[in-house]
Order: C-alpha cells, then sequence, then structure tokens
C-alpha cells in the first residue's frame, strides 16, 4: 500500500493521536506480519489434498491484494509431498517456491485460481527436513473469504510431515 498521501488540510493541527495514527497504518502496511505458526508437527498420510489446520490467512476482503510468505519446514517420506493453495471464487495467486522437487528444479512457478487444483511438489525422502519458500501475490476480487495451505502425498507410500515453527507471513498491498 506504500505510505499514503494525507487529505487534511495545511490549517490542520497535527497532535500526537494523528501522528501516532499515521505512523501505526503506515507500518501495518509496509512489513509482512506473522499471520500464523504452526504450534506441533502434522503428518499428511493421503495423496488427496487436505486442507493445513493452521497455515490460513485472516479473511480477505473483495479488491485486496496481499503479498503472503510460507516458509515450510517438511520431511518427506518415499511418497514426496504436494501442496496447493485454496482460494475464494474471485482470487487470482502467482507463487512462486524455492526448494527442490522430485526432478531436483530449484525453483517452481504456479498460478492459480479457485477453481484449479495444480499443485508444487517436494523431492522424496528429505528424512533429515528441509525448508522450502513459497512466495505468493494473491489478488481477490469480488468474493472475499481465506487462503488456506493445502498438501498431500504425491504417491501412496510413507508418510509426510509438516513440521512445527513453520509459518505463514503477509501484508496487505491494497
Amino acid at each position: 500500500m506504500g505510505f499514503p498521501v494525507s487529505t487534511r488540510s495545511t490549517d490542520d493541527l497535527i497532535t500526537a493521536a494523528i501522528w501516532n495514527a499515521d505512523i501505526v497504518s503506515n507500518l501495518n502496511n509496509s512489513v509482512m506480519h506473522l499471520l500464523a505458526r504452526k504450534t506441533s508437527d502434522e503428518n499428511v498420510t493421503t495423496t488427496t489434498l487436505q486442507d493445513d489446520d493452521t497455515l490460513v490467512t485472516p479473511s480477505i476482503g473483495t479488491n485486496e491484494v496481499w503479498q503472503l510468505r510460507l516458509l515450510l519446514s517438511v520431511i518427506t517420506g518415499a511418497g514426496g509431498m504436494k501442496s496447493s493453495f485454496s482460494v475464494p471464487t474471485s482470487g487470482d495467486l502467482q507463487m512462486t517456491l524455492l526448494g527442490l522437487d522430485s526432478a531436483s528444479a530449484a525453483v517452481q512457478q504456479k498460478r492459480l485460481t479457485a477453481s484449479d487444483g495444480d499443485t508444487v511438489s517436494y523431492l522424496a525422502n528429505w528424512t533429515t527436513g528441509r525448508l522450502y519458500i513459497m512466495d505468493v501475490l494473491y489478488i481477490n476480487a469480488g468474493t472475499a473469504g481465506v487462503v488456506t495451505f493445502r498438501n498431500a502425498l504425491t504417491s501412496a507410500s510413507g508418510t509426510s510431515t509438516v513440521k512445527a515453527q513453520s509459518t505463514l507471513w503477509g501484508v496487505r498491498l491494497v
């Protein structure tokens, strides 16, 4: 959102209350905030995408634009893991995942809408765990709602785990 231009007339007396409100508003719209943190490990045991119970945004209003960052600590079994997001009906989500997939690609980019089932994948058999960074630009239109992180096994073999302390960060841009 950047720093808004003041709408006050030049004759207004600037008080501490007005000044502090402007500072708080500018800071809230210029830095990412912690939106969610996993407090316990969550095992992934199915190939069907399931909503993560913790890594969910607050309600995003109509016509809002958000920048999100997911720091995801993952241990993958033989089945590997894949992830996606569920978004409100009118949403458009663009994401980049930094980390290795099953083809050892370091960067994956996707664009999702509410009807997409497209996913990004993680390399199988990372038994010591790896950190993945997912950067997201979410552009909402006419339907308010939440953006929810989803995950599943790539194939029906083994168990993968989204580790505690994985975090979702975000800032509303517009």
